[in-house]
Order: C-alpha cells, then sequence, then structure tokens
C-alpha cells in the first residue's frame, strides 16, 4: 500500500512539473537571440543590436520585458522570440509600449490569462506625450487584478478602464496627471488606489462614489489646495486616506464624516492653520493622526476628544504656541504624542491627565521655561519622554513624582543648573537612560552635617539604580560625580566640562561591565593612579568581564594632559606594566597629543622619557631631575665651561639608586677623583666633549662611562683594573687621538674580552682599529736573536740547579775525592762527623794556663765550643799514643799552646805531628798556634821554626788575642762570622783558613785555606809517626804519615 502511495505522489509531481513547463535556451532560435540560463532565462534579441531584454523567471514565472532601442516607445513583436509561458501571471514591461492592444504581446508568450501587469517608463520623453491609453489597450484582461502604470508620460481615455473590472489594486503614480479626467466606475472590487506625485488639484465631487470597497487612497504629492466632504463621498469603508505633501489650507469640519472606518490618516506637509475642534467627530475608530510639518497650525479644544481607539498623534513642526487642556480628554488608548518643535512656552497642568496608556512624550524644541508641578504626576506608564531643547532652568522634586515606569528621560539643551535632590527618587526603579548634556549644572550641593564622609557621593543621580546610559556631556562639571551605586551604568559622557583630574582607581572598581565613560573635550592635566594597581591586583580575580570586554573604557582625547612627571603612572600604563588594571580598564588616548608638545601622541611617551625636576641639592650651574623609570637622579651640567667637577647633595622623598651625571661639553682637564663628594654611587658618567688626558680613578658603582672626544693617549693598566671591578655595561672611548704601543697593550686586551661593553677605538697614528693590531711592541733583530740562546742557556741551568738540588750530596762526594771543585764543598759539610770543635795540646807545666783562661772561654764564652783535653778526655788504660791520634782525627781543630816547656816535651812533638799530619792528609789547616810566654827561638828545632815561619799563630797578651782565636776556630755558617763582622778588618791579614786545597787555589768563604807545606821542613829530616797496631777500616785512609823523605 505504501508503495502504490509513493507512485502516485511521483505521478503528481510529474504532472504538476509538465503544466508549468518553463523555457528553455534550447527551444530559442539562437540564430536571432542571445540567451543565458541561470536563476532566470535572459534572452537579449537581435544578437548584433539588441532591442529588447526578456527575463524570465523560474520561480514565479515573471516575465519582465525592457525595451533597449531609443528610435520609438513602440514594441516591435517580431523581434520577440516565440516561446510558451502560458501559466505566467505577472508581466512587467519598461521603456517601451505597444501600438494597439496589450493582447498582442501576450499572444506572443501564448499567455491566456494575466493577474499582474506593470508598466514602467513608458514614455518619458515630450514627444511621446500623445501616446494614449484606451479601453483596447487592455481588451481581453478582464482577469487582471493589479494594474501599475508609473513614471510615464501619457493620456488617459475616459473609459481606459472598461475592460478591467476585476481591479484590486490600481497605481496611477507620478505619471504627471493634471485631473482626474477618466472614470472609476466599473471598478467596485479595488481596493487600493494609489494617485501620489501627480500633479493633481482637485478632486471632483463623487468621483469615488463606486468605490465602496477601497480601503486605501494614496492622494500625497499632488496640488490639491480644497478637500471636501463631496469628494469623498463613498468611501465607507476607507481606513487609510494619505493627503501629505499637497497644499490643503483649511478643512472644514464634516470633510471626513462619511469616513466611519477611518483608521489612519495623513494631514502633514500642508499649509493647515485652523483645525476645528469636532474634525474626527465621525471617525472613532482613529488609531494613528500624522498633521505635522503645517505652518502656523492653532488647534482647537477637544480636537482629538474621545478617540478611544487613539493610539498615535504627530502634531510636530507646526509651530503651535498653545495646546488646549481637553485636546486629548478621554484618550484613554493614546501612546504616542510628539509634539517636537513647536513654540510652546508652557503646557496645561492637566492636558495628559486621561493619557493613562501614554508611554512616549516628546516635548523636545519647544520653548518650555517651566512646568506644572502636576502636568505629569497621572502618566504612570509613560517610558520615555523627551524635554530636550527648552528654557527650562530647574528640576523640582515634584516633577516627575509617580511616574513609576519611566525608562528614558531626555533633558539635554536646557538651561537647567538646580536639580533638587529628590528630583529623580519616583523614577529610581526604572529609568535607565538620562540625557542632561548641554545645560549648565555643576552637580555641587551644600553638604547637610549629618551626611558626614559621604558628602562626595552626594548627588540627585544616585536615586537612579537601574540607570544604564547617563549623559552629562556640555555642562559645568568640574568633578566626576561619585556614583557607586549606579552598578547598572553601561555609558556615562561627561565630555565638555570643566573637569581637571581623573582618579581611575574609581573606575577599577569594575562596578559593570562593559563601561563606557567619555571624558573628552575637558580640563584634565593629570590622571591620578594612587593605589590603582592594588585595587587592581585585588580585584582581577573577580573584576566583571563579559563577553572578553574589558570592565571600563575611558575616552580622555582633547585633554590637556601634561607629558611631565605628573603623569609618570600614566606612561607605565601605557607601557603594558599595569597588566592586572589594564584587564579592567581600557584608557582610550586615539589622538590624544601632550599639552606641552602639540606634535607628540601621549601614547608614544615612553616612561623613561619622564624628568622630573629636582631643586634641593642641585648645584647651581646644573639641571637635576629625578627619572622614576630608573629610580635615578640626573645631574645635567653639560656645556656649563666648568673646570672643577660640581658637588651635589640629594635629598629626595623618592627612593633612587642611580645617579647620572652629564658633564658633556665642558673643560674638564682630568677624570674624577675618589675625593668627589657623593661620586661613588654614579652609575653613568658622561665626560664627552672635555680635555681630559688621563683617567685614574671610577665610580664603583659605574654602568655606562661616556670619555668620547676627549684627550686620551691611553688607559693605564691601574685604570683598567678598576674598570674590571666594577659592573660596567657600556664604555665609549671614540674620538680620542690614542697612541697605539706598548702601553696600550692592556687597553686592548680589555677592549677585545669586554667588545660587547666597550666601543672600539682607532689608532691615532695609522687610523686603525686597536683591536685589529697584532704586533703593539716592535721587537729588535738582535733581541730576536738572543732571546732563543739566553732562553736556552737558562734552561741548562734550570736543568743542572735541578740535578745538583736532587743529588747535590753523591756530587759532592765525587768532586772531593777527584780532588775538583773542593771550593764548592764547605768544611762544615767535611766536619759534620767530628766529635769536638777543638783539641788543645799543652805541655803540663802550662795547665794552669789552659784550665784558669783558655777552657773557661773556650768552653763557657759567649760561644761555647766543645773542647777536647788530654787530662780529662782520655781514657785510662788505653795506649797514650792511640788517644792522641784519636783526638786529633776527633777534632776540627788541633790548638797548641806553643811555650818553651812545650818545645821541650816528647809528647807535645807528637801530638803537633799527629795534627799536622792529619791536616796533610785533608788538605786543609787544622792546626792552630798559641804563642805563650816569651819564647826562646833558639831552642826550637827545625820543624815548629819552619812551621811557624810559614803559617800565622796567635800571641797569647795581645789584645784582640780572642777575637783572632774564635775567627781560627771553626764556627757555623748560621750566625758566628755576622755576630763579629766588627773584627774582620783586623783579620784581613790573616790568611782564611777554611778554603780547599786547589791548584791554582780559590779561596772560599765557607772552607780553610789550603796549607803551605814549608820544603824545608821536609828536606832533611823524617817524620817518623808511630802508627798504633789497629788494623785499618776499610775505605779509610791512614792519618799518620810514617816517613818523609
Amino acid at each position: 500500500m505504501a508503495h502504490h502511495t509513493f507512485y502516485r505522489l511521483m505521478l503528481a509531481v510529474i504532472m504538476v512539473t509538465g503544466a508549468y513547463s518553463h523555457p528553455k535556451c534550447n527551444e530559442i532560435d539562437r540564430k536571432k537571440c542571445w540567451c543565458f540560463n541561470a536563476e532566470s532565462i535572459d534572452i537579449q534579441c537581435p544578437i548584433m543590436e539588441p532591442q529588447i531584454s526578456l527575463t524570465v523567471t523560474k520561480i514565479n514565472h515573471k516575465i519582465s520585458l525592457q525595451c533597449l532601442g531609443n528610435s520609438s516607445p513602440y514594441i516591435d513583436l517580431e523581434i520577440i522570440p516565440e516561446m510558451d509561458v502560458s501559466e505566467s501571471k505577472i508581466f512587467q514591461m519598461s521603456y517601451c509600449y505597444f501600438n494597439n492592444s496589450f493582447m498582442d504581446v501576450l499572444d506572443k508568450f501564448n499567455i491566456k490569462e494575466l493577474k499582474t501587469l506593470a508598466f514602467e517608463s513608458m514614455a518619458l520623453k515630450d514627444n511621446d506625450s500623445n501616446i494614449s491609453v484606451s479601453k483596447e489597450s487592455f481588451e481581453r484582461l478582464g482577469s487582471l487584478e493589479s494594474l501599475t502604470m508609473t513614471y510615464s508620460t501619457l493620456s488617459f481615455a475616459e473609459d481606459f478602464l472598461a475592460n478591467t473590472p476585476n481591479l484590486l489594486s490600481l497605481t496611477l503614480s507620478r505619471n504627471h496627471i493634471l485631473e482626474l479626467d477618466f472614470s472609476l466606475k466599473n471598478l467596485s472590487k479595488l481596493k487600493l488606489l494609489d494617485l501620489s506625485g501627480n500633479q493633481i488639484n482637485n478632486l471632483p465631487d463623487g468621483i469615488f462614489d463606486d468605490l465602496s470597497n477601497l480601503t486605501v487612497l494614496y492622494f500625497y504629492n499632488n496640488n490639491l489646495t480644497e478637500l471636501s466632504r463631496n469628494s469623498l463621498s463613498g468611501l465607507n469603508n476607507l481606513r487609510l486616506l494619505e493627503v501629505s505633501q499637497n497644499k490643503l489650507k483649511d478643512i472644514a469640519e464634516d470633510t471626513f464624516a462619511d469616513l466611519h472606518n477611518l483608521v489612519n490618516i495623513s494631514l502633514r506637509d500642508n499649509n493647515i492653520r485652523g483645525v476645528p475642534g469636532s474634525l474626527f467627530v465621525q471617525n472613532p475608530l482613529l488609531e494613528n493622526i500624522r498633521m505635522d510639518y503645517n505652518k502656523d497650525m492653532i488647534l482647537s479644544d477637544y480636537i482629538f476628544s474621545n478617540l478611544t481607539m487613539l493610539r498615535s498623534v504627530a502634531l510636530n513642526v507646526n509651530k503651535l504656541k498653545e495646546v488646549p487642556e481637553n485636546a486629548f480628554k478621554s484618550c484613554v488608548r493614546l501612546q504616542q504624542i510628539n509634539l517636537k518643535n513647536n513654540e510652546l512656552a508652557t503646557l496645561p497642568e492637566y492636558v495628559f491627565k486621561d493619557l493613562k496608556s501614554l508611554k512616549n512624550l516628546d516635548l523636545s524644541y519647544n520653548k518650555l521655561n517651566s512646568l506644572p508641578n502636576g502636568i505629569f504626576s497621572t502618566l504612570h506608564n509613560l517610558e520615555e519622554i523627551n524635554l530636550g531643547k527648552n528654557l527650562l532652568k530647574a528640576v523640582n522634586e515634584n516633577l516627575f513624582k509617580y511616574m513609576n515606569n519611566l525608562k528614558k528621560l531626555d533633558l539635554s539643551k536646557n538651561r537647567i543648573s538646580l536639580i533638587d535632590l529628590k528630583a529623580f527618587s519616583s523614577l529610581q526603579n526604572s529609568l535607565t537612560s538620562i540625557d542632561l548634556s548641554f545645560n549648565v549644572w555643576n552637580n555641587n550641593y551644600s553638604v547637610p552635617p549629618e551626611y558626614g564622609s559621604l558628602s562626595g557621593t552626594l548627588s540627585p543621580l544616585n536615586d537612579l539604580i537601574t540607570l544604564k546610559e547617563l549623559n552629562l556631556g556640555h555642562n559645568n562639571l568640574t568633578d566626576i560625580p561619585e556614583l557607586y551605586a549606579l552598578t547598572n551604568l553601561r555609558k556615562m559622557d561627561l565630555s565638555y566640562n570643566e573637569i581637571t583630574n581623573l582618579e581611575v582607581p574609581q573606575f577599577a572598581l569594575a562596578i559593570s561591565y562593559n563601561y563606557f565613560v567619555d571624558l573628552s573635550h575637558n580640563k584634565i592635566e593629570k590622571l591620578g593612579f594612587r593605589y590603582a594597581e592594588d585595587i587592581a591586583t585585588s580585584n582581577s580575580g573577580d573584576a566583571i568581564h563579559y563577553n572578553g570586554e574589558r570592565s571600563t573604557v575611558l575616552k580622555i582625547h582633547s585633554n590637556p594632559i601634561v607629558c611631565d612627571c605628573s603623569n609618570y603612572d600614566l606612561t607605565r600604563y601605557n607601557d603594558n606594566q599595569m597588566k592586572n588594571l589594564k584587564t579592567l580598564v581600557e584608557i582610550d588616548q586615539n589622538e590624544l597629543y601632550c599639552a606641552n608638545d602639540k606634535h607628540r601622541k601621549v601614547i608614544d611617551v615612553h616612561p623613561n622619557h619622564i624628568d622630573c625636576p629636582v631643586l634641593n641639592g642641585c648645584p647651581e650651574v646644573c639641571r637635576c631631575s629625578y627619572k622614576p623609570y630608573y629610580t635615578a637622579i640626573i645631574v645635567d651640567c653639560s656645556k656649563s665651561k666648568l673646570t672643577t667637577y660640581p658637588k651635589f647633595n640629594f635629598t629626595l622623598d623618592q627612593t633612587f639608586n642611580q645617579t647620572y651625571l652629564l658633564l658633556g661639553d665642558n673643560l674638564l682637564t682630568r677624570g674624577p677623583t675618589e675625593n668627589e663628594t657623593n661620586y661613588s654611587n654614579i652609575t653613568n658618567l658622561d665626560l664627552s666633549g672635555n680635555l681630559i688626558s688621563a683617567m685614574d680613578w671610577v665610580p664603583s658603582q659605574i654602568k655606562e662611562l661616556n670619555l668620547n672626544n676627549n684627550l686620551l693617549t691611553n688607559l693605564d693598566s691601574s685604570f683598567i683594573r678598576k674598570l674590571n671591578s666594577t659592573r660596567i655595561e657600556r664604555l665609549h672611548l671614540q674620538g680620542n687621538p690614542w697612541n697605539c704601543d706598548c702601553k696600550t697593550w692592556d687597553l686592548q686586551v680589555y677592549l677585545m674580552d669586554n667588545y660587547k661593553k666597550a666601543d672600539d677605538i682607532f689608532c691615532m697614528n695609522s687610523n686603525t682599529e686597536l683591536t685589529k693590531l697584532t704586533e703593539l711592541c716592535k721587537v729588535s733583530p738582535y733581541l730576536t736573536i738572543m732571546l732563543p740562546i739566553i732562553l736556552g742557556i737558562f734552561l741548562c741551568f734550570a736543568i743542572a740547579f735541578a740535578v745538583f738540588y736532587r743529588y747535590q750530596t753523591e756530587i759532592k762526594i765525587y768532586l772531593y775525592a777527584k780532588n775538583l771543585c773542593l771550593w764548592f764543598v764547605t768544611e762544615e759539610e767535611l766536619d759534620k762527623d767530628k766529635t769536638y770543635d777543638v783539641f788543645i795540646s799543652y805541655a803540663n807545666q802550662d795547665e794552669a794556663f789552659i784550665a784558669g783562661h783558655l777552657l773557661p772561654e773556650l768552653e763557657h764564652g759567649p760561644h761555647p765550643f766543645k773542647v777536647c783535653v788530654h787530662t780529662r778526655d782520655f781514657i785510662p788504660g788505653e795506649f797514650i799514643t792511640e788517644q792522641v791520634v784519636n783526638s786529633v782525627k776527633d777534632s776540627k781543630r788541633t790548638l797548641v799552646v806553643l811555650s818553651n816547656h812545650y818545645v821541650n816535651s816528647n809528647w807535645g812533638k807528637l801530638e803537633f805531628r799527629t795534627a799536622h799530619a792529619e791536616a796533610l792528609s785533608e788538605g786543609r789547616t787544622r792546626v792552630i798556634v798559641v804563642i805563650y810566654g816569651d819564647l826562646d827561638e833558639t831552642k826550637l828545632d827545625n820543624e815548629f821554626e819552619s812551621y811557624i815561619k810559614t803559617n800565622t799563630y796567635v800571641k797569647w797578651g795581645d789584645k784582640y788575642f780572642w777575637n783572632k782565636l774564635r775567627y781560627a776556630l771553626p764556627h757555623s755558617k748560621n750566625g758566628f762570622y755576622e755576630k763579629n763582622k766588627k773584627h774582620a778588618k783586623m783579620m784581613l791579614k790573616i790568611d782564611d783558613k777554611f778554603n780547599l786545597i786547589k791548584d791554582p787555589p780559590s779561596p772560599s768563604n765557607t772552607s780553610t785555606p789550603p796549607i803551605t807545606l814549608d820544603p824545608s821542613l821536609l828536606e832533611s829530616k823524617q817524620i817518623i809517626i808511630d802508627v798504633p797496631a789497629k788494623k785499618i777500616v776499610e775505605g779509610e785512609s791512614p792519618l799518620l804519615i810514617k816517613k818523609v823523605y
């Protein structure tokens, strides 16, 4: 069953489609016409010079025929292609006409029944005005319901509408018709008649008698001077009468008496003066009356009374001087009255008494200077009232009383200077827009004591808690009203006032989203931001935002904003340093220029451009300022012909951690010193353009130093070290006569290490950048040759020293064994294993001298020696000879006390010979001879005599005896010689007894001298020494010489 239903539906669609077939381009002879197939079929014929354009729409099968040629107003049917659009109901023809009957055109398209026919611009030329429209023109168009003929110059036959009895709409507008000389009698079905835009000056009586069904009559923009009851007779069902823009002057009171169903009437833009009070008595259904734009109109009392269906009345621009008190009596449904642009000076107190439905009242552009207190008291449903452009001076507390539904109030362009504090109290829950612009109100009120701290918010506007738009432009406000209660406010216009100060924090509270405040064209010089950032930070999480828009937009263009220290926070805001505040408050500064720099936009002023003048502590010849962006003090003493450095001492409320000292272009010849007052904290120092030839000191806190264009030839290493100890970020050195030589090496290194901080410099003698020089010091060719040689020698010495230091003991032993370089071996090293410093050899008879003089002094003197004497230190029971040999061997010196007793002593001779033999075996002088008493030289044998003659000796009784003796005795290199230095001159003739034997000898300060052995001593006498019967230890040399030949 479902399938059968579907097939039936498809068949119906196909049948309908076939019934309303649409022409196709392939059905058109392409040799004669162009054809374009889109949403409509567009055809132009003929091809070469098209004379017609034909469009057939696919939706409603509307045919539009337009003539393109200008040779004749009549269409040439021969060039229209044959096509079948029999179902078309709408035909429109432009810029041409037909010869006889329009049916000739329809036959070309096979149209059988047409409903709508429109002709536009058929005959525009003067020579085409003889075109006549007759009943034959519309032959066989009995089905036509709408006929339009506009923008043409035609003549109409009296019965040209005889063949169109079913017309419902007839439009003959803008055809230059002068009079209605054609008949409308057979148009009993006509509902709309449009005769507007012609030149008709008279309506014949009874012309509309047969139009009993007519509901709309457009007769505006003609030349009617009179309108009577007879001319409108027969229009019993007329609902809209439009006769505006004519030349009507007086209207009889019964003119509209037969129009009982009239709902809308327009008499606007005529010359009507007097309006009878009973003009609309017979029109109880009237809803809209337009009588505006007449001249010097005078309204009669009760003119609109009892029109209970009346909705709107337009009486604007009529030069009305008064409105009768009962003009609107009992108009209970009246919603809109327009009395704009009249000459009303006052209104009756009860003129609006019965208008309980009134919603819109326009009294603007009159001469109202006062209004009765209760004039609006009954208008409980009034939503909008416009009192703008009047002469009102005050608004009392009763004027708007009981107007509980008023939403929009316009009091602009008056002379209001006083508004009662309670004037708007009745509007607090309804008013959303108020316009008080172009008045002289200043919002200043004498504050009662009971208000206390709330005095700043005292304003009649604070009662309007539902207010969304507030216009206070062009008044005398000096301060921005504090309207914290108006949380619904979206727009406030404060432009063109006398406001001098703007505190941004009061707008950072985000009392409303999408809040726009216009403060343009005021006298604002400074914007205050105190606590604004703190408020914004605390409110940033809870601030009201809507669709991503900022809470508040402040428009401040055309204000004398001063771009100086007072507006530093504004520049910080513009520099996006107050991000939280910027999300809450946008300050619109488009086209806002600095008052102190007319060519500079405020938004282009960066915070680092702001300087605050400082006077206290500033040197007399300088200009001082505080730069808050850098928290810095700037001392500008440039171009002041200074020869000495200025002194300054600032005490400011602001904290600053930088000091900029600008001393450029002066006559300074030296750099500053650390003794300059308060210079240690300078961070930026400009010394460019002076005569400075040397720099010795730089402030420890320096960040930028400018030494351009001075007389500097070099910066020494001490100054470079001071620079390196700072945190300098920029150093300017250009324009100086730099010498590039060895002395500039430290500066070159500094520039290369700090190439990002310091400018490169050019050498005066070569005009080359210092950092690009590879040789600052030219090297002598001789130095080039000698330097490797010297370095080689030094390296050899260093290696030799290192080897000697590591193996010095072995080397000394080897040298001594080979009898080489004995000067290199010290006595202290050779005697380091000996037990005694000195062995005293003496005769027993001299023991008293020994015990009384020698021993106490040697053992207990200022420099004690370890002494060996036979009476104390020989071991009892041992062989004397063996002990003598051991005592000589174990002592560094043998001191022989040579006296007459000693010469006669055999043991003395033995001890002498043993000591002498030991000295010979070591090649050192170890025997010290002290002559005691008067020696009898005749008793000396040859051995003693020869030794005394060839060696030095010390004689007891000499005043320098002890000094000479101590000098000959062994002593440490650590101090003995130094302490006896004062006796050195006396000992110069004494042979140094501490030199090693060498051939030739080379004395050393630390070795005993060589022994000079007298040949005669060895020449004729044998020296026989008994050797103890003791085995010689391996590696030990014999101590005694047995025989000498």
